[in-house]
């Protein structure tokens, strides 16, 4: 196992290779200034929680790091951060790019339907692969009951929602 430096990912299990651990730490790294101003300023979250779910998204987005072929559902309460980080696209192009693809798509579910069908991989998927690199999921922000809602894609391996459920090649599955 690599020893990673960053306190977040202190408590990592798994073994990663040195590309993997840069990328992490320097997505842990990257600058959320504007964001945070953002969500605190113009959509009046609190300060102390809009850092809290900061630190949770990078979280997120460094399952896709750790974890390249799998795409990740999010939880409500940290994809309030993935919706503004959006916005900022030249942040949101950087942070795409560490984690390892051109754009790291954002996929809603617009149906309960789509919600429900992300549960097992939610739990089993985003909640077990976060436990291997991070530890115990705090549960305000990622709730052991179904919080899904956004699914990740960064489109290298054709594994978002969207390849699976039509079976379009990569390049079709993407530009929609």
């Amino acid at each position: 196992m690599n020893a990673i430096s960053h306190p977040a990912l202190s408590a990592c299990t798994i073994a990663l290779s040195a590309d993997v651990v840069d990328r992490i730490e320097r997505l842990m790294v990257l600058d959320f200034t504007r964001v945070r101003t953002f969500m605190t300023l113009r959509q009046k979250f609190n300060p102390e929680q809009v850092e809290k779910m900061e630190l949770e998204y990078k979280r997120f987005l460094c399952l896709s790091i750790a974890f390249p072929d799998r795409a990740f559902p999010i939880s409500n309460a940290v994809d309030d951060m993935w919706h503004v980080h959006i916005l900022f696209t030249y942040e949101y192009h950087k942070a795409s790019e560490i984690v390892g693809c051109n754009y790291l798509h954002h996929i809603p579910t617009p149906s309960e339907e789509e919600r429900a069908a992300l549960e097992s991989e939610y739990f089993q998927g985003t909640l077990e692969c976060y436990r291997q690199l991070f530890g115990e999921p705090p549960a305000a922000w990622w709730p052991k009951e179904s919080a899904q809602i956004c699914w990740s894609c960064g489109c290298q391996v054709g594994q978002c929602p969207r390849h699976l459920r039509t079976g379009a090649a990569q390049e079709e599955a993407c530009t929609a």
